[in-house]
């Protein structure tokens, strides 16, 4: 349950890479200490995993690109179409997705 005056924000960050997750979640820690914020992250090694749970109870999802399996451009597809509004952050290290 959230603090009395702050809001819960849920979190998924989904990406293969296990030092990139961690580098999302540090930089969420960092937020956490300047905001009025309770956050609560889950992580998820591919986007099957992150769909296999309860996406819709997440506010905002950091989503790789690039993962083995289902990209993070067709686990964003997939979220919209079960009716998930929450917001989306797409995270590559490669210039050539940034248009997508």
């Amino acid at each position: 349950m959230a603090a009395r005056g702050r809001r819960q924000l849920e979190v998924a960050i989904c990406d293969d890479q296990r030092e990139d997750r961690k580098k999302i979640t540090e930089a969420i820690a960092e937020y956490i200490k300047i905001s009025s914020s309770e956050v609560h992250v889950r992580e998820f090694e591919s986007g099957e995993a992150l769909l296999a749970d309860d996406p819709s109870k997440f506010a905002l999802f950091f989503l790789d690109v690039y993962m083995g399996g289902q990209t993070g451009i067709e686990v964003a597809a997939e979220l919209r179409k079960s009716g998930c509004k929450g917001e989306i952050v797409f995270c590559s290290t490669s210039r050539e997705s940034a248009a997508d």
